[in-house]
């Protein structure tokens, strides 16, 4: 079934379609307490800007509107923490997003390792998935491996040419560019 998963996941994403998978955490509410999105994000094009507007949309739903969003990001070591989190909060203050900023040093820890200590206590946690090729069966694989362990979690696949970045700039500051 995996191969024909994937191959659709890949035509959705030929025919600039938006992909959204949910992956349902084992022993749990599918959604817990609706108190904790965490976005795991490495910039504002592509994944992260659908990963944006999704946690914005559902911060501002009736069942979430008690969320906190966070956005997780990894860099290598503390030196690049302050400059990440500067420019990470920058970001945040110019689109329609109130999120907190996590930037956290990887100190040569694995990212995996990193997803689930940070993320363990998450409502929902949002990640974005790789372009389909033809390689993509085994990353699914190995994302589906990857976040076995998580809260339920939404893998995102952006929709090819789509600028979300766009939509997520606050009106003032498109009206006056």
């Amino acid at each position: 079934w995996k191969s024909d998963f994937c191959q659709m996941i890949s035509r959705f994403y030929q025919l600039k379609r938006n992909v959204l998978i949910v992956h349902q955490a084992k022993e749990k509410e599918v959604f817990g307490e609706r108190k904790r999105i965490h976005v795991w994000w490495g910039g504002l094009k592509g994944n992260g800007g659908l990963m944006m507007i999704l946690s914005y949309l559902m911060s501002k739903s009736l069942a979430w509107r008690q969320a906190s969003v966070y956005i997780n990001m990894v860099v290598e070591n503390d030196k690049a923490v302050t400059k990440a989190e500067q420019n990470l909060k920058q970001i945040l203050n110019h689109i329609r997003i109130d999120a907190n900023a996590n930037v956290v040093a990887a100190q040569g820890r694995p990212f995996d390792q990193l997803l689930k200590d940070i993320s363990k206590d998450a409502d929902a946690v949002l990640m974005g998935m790789a372009t389909p090729d033809d390689q993509f069966e085994a990353y699914y694989k190995k994302m589906l491996e990857r976040i076995k362990d998580l809260p339920t979690t939404i893998l995102c696949l952006a929709a090819q040419e789509v600028s979300f970045g766009e939509v997520l700039i606050k009106q003032e500051e498109q009206k006056e560019n």
